[in-house]
This record gives structure tokens, sequence and C-alpha cells, in this order.
């Protein structure tokens, strides 16, 4: 039976359908929603402007699973609800008015249930890194083959930055240096150990992974598919610096490209930039699968499923 997996972010709610009928997960259907639910947070509460937005939006996600027979929809929140005061109000309100039930998982978790997304795809051995950035947070998680040595949730998420520091459409000199001096400290107060290993490779997956990696294909010419894409630092600070320009050709590549991401794809990258100087990463391939799919797994799991 086909089933849906909302998957509710500080900056997107995303809905894709799973066929697992078969030997591998399947999408067949997706979904896509910019909310940009840290936008409505007041004095840590998500106010009534964002719990209407998020309501709505989660409505029309059930009503498409209702029209198209799917019976079975599993809901999880990330650093969008785990970081409000007010969260069991949203998830009651939204339970009352959706049908629909929230479940929000911890940062490890998050990191978790990536890295499970990324093994299934990629099969991965040996010693990396999982990198995750989304709006609200980064989670990041290092492991050996199929242990885990090591994970965190970094508040460093590329709406969360741009909302924080950024005062303009661009980031300036002055506040790139200040999200600089913000990601040193959550690495020095959370995860001291992400600057004491040896080089690793890193997969990235989420929208600003994916953003670079439509960026550089478009700056190259390249026709690589995005899920399996390989890049180098410098490719990606050539990405970065090309569209730190800001000249015609840079917005042009904005405007056609990812419209939605204008004001968040440069404090994006350059914290990830930042990241991979502190976790001494040395190459990175891009995935479109993630904590999505980890989540799916997790679900076909607990229900005794398998594939």
């Amino acid at each position: 039976m086909p089933t849906a997996i909302i998957d509710i972010g500080s900056n997107s709610i995303r809905m894709f359908v799973y066929d697992t009928s078969g030997k591998k997960l399947k999408r067949i259907f997706k979904q896509k929603e910019y909310a940009e639910l840290i936008r409505y947070i007041d004095d840590g509460k998500l106010n009534k402007k964002g719990i209407k937005k998020l309501t709505g939006t989660l409505k029309t996600f059930k009503l498409i699973c209702d029209l198209i027979s799917i019976k079975e929809i599993n809901c999880f929140a990330t650093a969008s609800l785990r970081k409000i005061s007010n969260s069991q109000e949203v998830l009651s309100t939204v339970k009352r008015r959706a049908g629909i039930d929230i479940n929000i998982i911890s940062g490890k978790e998050e990191a978790e249930l990536g890295y499970d997304g990324l093994n299934y795809a990629f099969g991965l051995e040996g010693s990396g890194m999982a990198m995750d950035m989304g709006g609200g947070s980064t989670e990041l998680l290092l492991y050996n083959g199929e242990n885990i040595l090591n994970a965190v949730s970094l508040d460093v998420g590329s709406l969360a930055l741009f909302q924080q520091y950024i005062f303009g459409l661009f980031p300036t000199d002055e506040e790139i240096e200040t999200i600089r001096e913000h990601i040193k400290n959550e690495v020095l107060s959370q995860a001291v150990w992400l600057s004491e290993g040896a080089p690793v490779s890193a997969h990235l997956s989420g929208g600003t992974a994916r953003a670079i990696a439509r960026l550089h294909r478009a700056i190259i010419k390249g026709t690589t598919d995005i899920h399996g894409y390989n890049m180098s630092i410098a490719d990606i600070q050539m990405v970065y610096d090309t569209i730190n320009k800001r000249d015609n050709y840079a917005i042009t590549l904005l405007t056609e490209i990812m419209p939605e991401r204008i004001h968040i794809i440069l404090p994006g990258m350059f914290a990830y930039l930042e990241l991979f100087k502190i976790c001494n990463i040395s190459d990175i391939t891009i995935s479109d699968y993630g904590v999505r799919e980890g989540y799916m797994l997790k679900c076909m799991r607990t229900n005794t499923l398998t594939i």
C-alpha cells in the first residue's frame, strides 16, 4: 500500500508518497510548500498565523492523499517545531483541524534517520560524515561503515541565519563575519570532536545541498543527476563566489533556478564552507535521499514491514 511521509521543516513542508511493494522504496508522488514557519515564531512560540499556515498546508496534503487513496500518512517535524515552547498546542490544533498526528523528532534522531536514508541509497562504507542543513538546523553525523561514532544537531540553518543576522536581501561582509563566529561558537559548545578527525568524505542531503548542486550544474552547463552529484570544496567555493558577485548573471541564475531561495542560499553556502573547514571534509557527494527515507524505513520497521 502506498504510504505518505510529510516532513515539516523550518523552510518548507514536503510530502513524498512511496510505493513499498517492491524490493526498493519507490517515490511515486511529491508535493512541496515553502511555508517558512520560522518567520511566524514570536517569543519562542509559533503564532496564530503560523499555526494557520501549517494547518492549511497539512489539510491540503491530506486532501491530496484522500483523492489518490493514500490511507497511511506519517508526519514528522524537525527544528521547525522542536524549538518552540507551544509545541503541544500546535500538535493538538493540527490534529483537530487537519486530522494528522505530528511526531517531533530530536536533533540526534534527525541525524540518525538522515544517515539511515543515505546508507539505504548509497550503501555507505568506510569512514565519512553525513551532513544535512535545513532552514532551522544542521545535522552532522560521523560514521565508520554501519557504526555511528558521533552525531550532533547545530543551531545553524540557512533560513535561521538569514532571520537572525541578515538585514537586507544579501549579507554584508560584517554579517558574514557574525555568521562565522556563530558557527564556531556552536561547534565549540556542542561538538569539539568535529575538528579532531582525519579528512573524510561527506554526503550532503537537504534543500541547501541540492540547491548548491543545481547552481553548480547550471554554471558549468552540466547534465549529471543531482542524486550522486560529486563536488569538491573548490567547486562549492566557486559557486559561492559566483553568486556573491550579485551581478546580472548571478541574479539571473537565482531567479531562474531557485527564486524561493534567493535570500538564504548565500548564508547557507557560507555556513557549509565553514563547516567543511572545521570538519576537515575532503570531497562531497550530494544526495536526494535522507531523513524522509530514514523515517519511512523506521515506519516500516515499526509496522513489521520488509522491503
